[in-house]
């Protein structure tokens, strides 16, 4: 089978023309169209397809005829942002994946399955999937001791190839496929799970052959070669040869891998040269010349096979350094790269069968990563030459027993200004502009090795270099700025969590001028209330107080990461993040969606176990050279794990409660403020009567009711008025009749109704009466009208309240009684809910009766539910109120008829509008 004519996916390719080529090799080179010379694509061709499991992505794929008449072949996908190359990493598959949005369905996953194969390299080659006869070669006659063995393998291997057989799903939504397998010279039957979202993951596998001759098996396309038919276009020759080392570095085609290993390279280089840090660097061949470290350092490895830790943010990085020893300093070419595997399952085979060869070894110990048996990896790195590199955030990190063996930590340096510029002309290859450092330098210590990579690649000069680079990471710090929201001064309502917060920053400020240290000032906070009360917005004032960074998380957003790893690395990431910025506040939100060890059961207890657990560790290993201050939140604090409250993690537990009326007087201002600015306010907007009327809602609640209410000015061409927010707090709709329209006698009942509710609040309360609002508009949800009352100064009810509040709620009925007649009364009065007039005046009864005590000194037992002799307390209660508000009513019938005449003309009434109707001189009834 010639390897031009191999597809994993069988399908149809169609040839793009010349126009469509050159853009597209254009942009993959980086280049200007017009900079392409036609004679270097004349041997080039390029093909597009469709796959049946994407929707916005096709594969291309590139071919170039070599002088020796082999054609090269070179594969991308293609979407709507830009092209991706398939490298051999998974990576550009996977976020494929995540852009597409939607899960792989169950009949494309094993066309899926062949195109991951097809793309994916390990360490020592390409995975093959062995579905023909045709895929079996030749021995090369170099090979001849193999070889003479090969008739014999070669009809054992025959007798194995089959096609790709799906094997059903494992019953949690993954398909399993059973595939034979060609790799690094080897060949096994594999069980391979293909998940919805794309994850493959091989789960079981039994070796068929093993040290198969070269050229056994036809191998698959060199997927690095993009990177030379790029150099040889970005020469516009298509016959010259690849860029030397040497030749101009302008003209030179870097990868990002390259751009990172360099920017690795200068970390190094400096954390090397610390004086005193490195006792072993030190002594170990004192006579080498330290102007190399890299060389030096190789030949350490080289000689002593040391355990060396690598602290850095750097993913794999360890991988990285290893890498720079090998073909840099050309001093370790010959010595295999291995990794330990860092599955539980296949740890064991893995580590001994690699541990054959001397090597160096590979340990990326990311946070998110778990290492299986690490006595039995300390031991055999102490019991055999090979060196390990560890990588990890933290020597912390690090398992103990390893930490025990370790030889040298190598901790690669902060950016600072010195480093920035040797960074920038190592990676550019050209010096930084003489007045780089106006407007500041403080940004500098955030650089990351991706952010040099476009510059690198599109070639851009020194100075509009330094504006990327420098654009690209304010644009990151700008994310984790506090200063666009209210500070501790703006907040109202929160009398403790204000003093809280007070101290904290107080602290905070001390330990950064150095008056204290940071193990002086807590580690964290946990604030719990309702929605909406503003947790999150305390958190964030606390850090622009302070002058620190804002780092968010979310326990919810952690869990959707996916599995049991993804989530932890989620986890770890979040702190990362806020170490990155230290000092810093790591706010997190939801924490109580992680759940309570004490809670969990059945299968699922081992997972939350591991992911509590993963949270305790990183707030255990929060230290004073990166000070982090963690603020969670949560709604529910009896489900946070007692652990994440004790001591020395989350264990200032701070009550955020509704605001109260003053409270929200400060709300109200804070928002109303830009519209004071604007002239955008009417005069009749009166800030204390909008809190009373919002009693009980929330700081969220307000920001809501503001922008309603600036919404529906705006629509009515005039200022934000009284009657706007009014209409907001009250869930007026914002069209007439928008939520139903009422006859006019079924107007004049619900009139009534509200009318006597107003009145019996009137009758109680006297010239005091703390009505607000009456209306009898219909809602949204469902009622016809209602009266909205101001909240009590005091907070305790006496036994003549509950007496008084029952006939208020009694009152709407008997108003619809002497208006209309006992047969007349409407279904509104009494309803058919728990929201209903007649349901909240039983309830009241029942705690009089039964759990406030209120009957006498013969029964103050205190009980859930009544018992018979209660229920007929609780009955005569409501009669004695019914009766009571009836003949109140009756002797104030003219006031009744006014009131219910003046909400019909008028359909809503302020407080105010009811007391003067009410206060007119008294009237005979009607």
């Amino acid at each position: 089978m010639a390897q031009e004519d191999y597809s994993p996916l069988g399908v149809t390719w169609q040839r793009l023309d010349d126009d469509e080529l050159r853009r597209i090799v254009a942009g993959i080179a980086g280049l200007p169209i017009d900079a392409l010379r036609a004679d270097s694509l004349q041997a080039v061709t390029m093909e597009r397809c469709e796959l049946p499991f994407y929707q916005a992505h096709r594969l291309l794929r590139i071919s170039r005829k070599e002088a020796d008449g082999r054609r090269r072949e070179s594969y991308f996908l293609e979407h709507a942002k830009g092209i991706e190359v398939l490298d051999g990493r998974s990576m550009p598959i996977y976020e494929a994946n995540a852009r597409e949005g939607r899960e792989i369905a169950e009949p494309h996953r094993m066309a899926y399955l062949r195109l991951f194969f097809f793309f994916v390299r390990g360490e020592e080659g390409a995975f093959t999937l062995l579905e023909s006869p045709s895929q079996v070669g030749e021995p090369t006659e170099s090979d001849s001791t193999r070889a003479a063995t090969w008739p014999a393998v070669r009809q054992r291997l025959m007798q194995s190839l089959r096609p790709l057989r799906a094997l059903g799903e494992d019953g949690k939504g993954n398909s399993r496929f059973n595939v034979v397998v060609h790799y690094a010279d080897s060949v096994f039957e594999c069980d391979v799970l293909v998940m919805p979202t794309g994850m493959v993951e091989m789960v079981d596998d039994r070796a068929i052959e093993q040290s198969l001759p070269a050229g056994a098996i036809r191998r698959l396309p060199d997927l690095e070669w993009p990177n030379r038919l790029i150099g040889m276009i970005a020469q516009s020759d298509a016959n010259a040869p690849v860029q030397s080392e040497g030749a101009d570095p302008a003209a030179a085609i870097i990868n990002d891998r390259e751009l990172t290993r360099r920017f690795v390279a200068v970390l190094l280089q400096r954390a090397q040269q610390r004086p005193g840090d490195h006792v072993l660097l030190d002594h170990f061949n004192p006579s080498s010349d330290k102007r190399y470290p890299l060389k030096q350092l190789a030949r350490l490895v080289i000689s002593t096979w040391p355990v060396v830790v690598i602290e850095s943010d750097i993913p794999f990085v360890e991988e990285l350094i290893a890498e720079l020893l090998m073909t840099e300093s050309g001093i370790l070419s010959s010595v295999p790269l291995i990794r330990a595997t860092t599955e539980p399952e296949a740890q064991r085979l893995r580590f001994d069968r690699e541990l054959r060869d001397h090597g160096i070894m590979l340990m990326p110990l990311l946070a998110y990563r778990t290492v299986a048996d690490v006595e039995r990896i300390a031991h055999e790195i102490a019991v055999r030459e090979v060196a390990a590199m560890i990588g990890c955030r933290r020597l912390a990190d690090v398992p103990e027993p390893l930490r025990r063996g370790t030889d040298l930590v190598l901790s690669l340096p902060e950016v600072d200004d010195d480093l920035f510029v040797e960074l920038f002309g190592r990676i550019m290859d050209r010096a930084l502009p003489a007045d780089w450092q106006q407007g500041g330098t403080e940004w500098v210590r955030y650089v990351l090795p991706t952010d040099f990579h476009q510059a690198a690649k599109l070639k851009l000069d020194s100075g509009r270099a330094l504006e990327y680079i420098r654009g690209r990471i304010r644009e990151r710090l700008n994310q984790v700025d506090a200063d666009s929201g209210p500070g501790l001064a703006d907040l109202h309502g929160m009398i403790e969590a204000r003093q809280m917060a007070e101290d904290l920053i107080a602290d905070i400020h001390s330990a950064r001028a150095g008056a204290i240290p940071w193990s002086e000032v807590d580690r964290g906070m946990l604030l719990a209330g309702p929605p909406g009360t503003g947790k999150t917005t305390l958190a964030r004032a606390i850090a622009k107080d302070c002058g620190v960074r804002f780092v968010t998380a979310s326990a919810s957003a952690w869990q959707a990461a996916g599995h049991l790893d993804e989530h932890l690395r989620a986890i770890r990431a979040s702190f990362a993040e806020a170490r990155r910025y230290a000092p810093s506040i790591l706010f997190i939100d939801e924490i109580d969606s992680i759940g309570n060890r004490g809670n969990f059961s059945g299968s699922n207890a081992q997972y939350g176990t591991a992911v509590v657990n993963g949270v305790l560790d990183e707030m255990q290993g929060l230290d004073e050279k990166a000070p982090v201050f963690v603020i969670a939140a949560t709604n529910h604090a009896d489900r946070v794990d007692p652990a994440l409250k004790r001591s020395g993690r989350l264990d200032r537990v701070i009550e955020i409660p509704y605001p109260n009326v003053e409270g929200l007087v400060a709300i109200y201002e804070f928002h109303l403020r830009r519209y004071r600015v604007q002239s955008s306010l009417a005069d009749d907007v009166d800030v204390p009567a909008l809190a009373a009327m919002s009693f009980g809602l929330t700081g969220a609640d307000v920001e809501r009711i503001v922008r309603g209410g600036a919404r529906r000015a705006r629509k009515a061409e005039r200022r934000l008025a009284q009657q706007d927010l009014i209409a907001e707090i009250s869930g007026k709709p914002r069209v007439e009749g928008g939520a139903g329209r009422l006859t006019d006698h079924d107007m004049k009942v619900v009139a009534v109704h509200e009318a006597g509710h107003a009145l019996a609040r009137f009758l109680n309360d006297g010239d005091s009466a703390r009505i607000a609002f009456v209306s009898i508009v219909p809602r949204a949800d469902g009622s016809l009208g209602f009266v909205a009352t101001l909240p009590a100064d005091r907070q305790l009810m006496r036994r003549r309240d509950f007496l008084a509040l029952m006939e208020v709620f009694l009152a709407g009925r008997a108003a619809e009684a002497i208006e209309f007649g006992p047969d007349e009364v409407s279904s509104g009065a009494g309803g058919f809910s728990q929201r209903s007039d007649l349901a909240a005046a039983t309830q009241l009864a029942t705690q009089f009766v039964c759990r406030q005590g209120m009957l006498g000194e013969d029964a103050l037992a205190w009980s859930e539910l009544p018992d018979e002799a209660q229920r007929r307390e609780i009955n005569r209660l409501l009669f004695e109120a019914y009766r009571s508000v009836m003949d109140k009513l009756t002797g104030k019938r003219g006031l009744l008829t006014l009131l219910a005449n003046a909400l019909v003309a008028r359909q809503e009434l302020t407080g105010k509008e009811v007391a003067d109707v009410l206060r007119q001189p008294s009237r005979s009834p009607v």
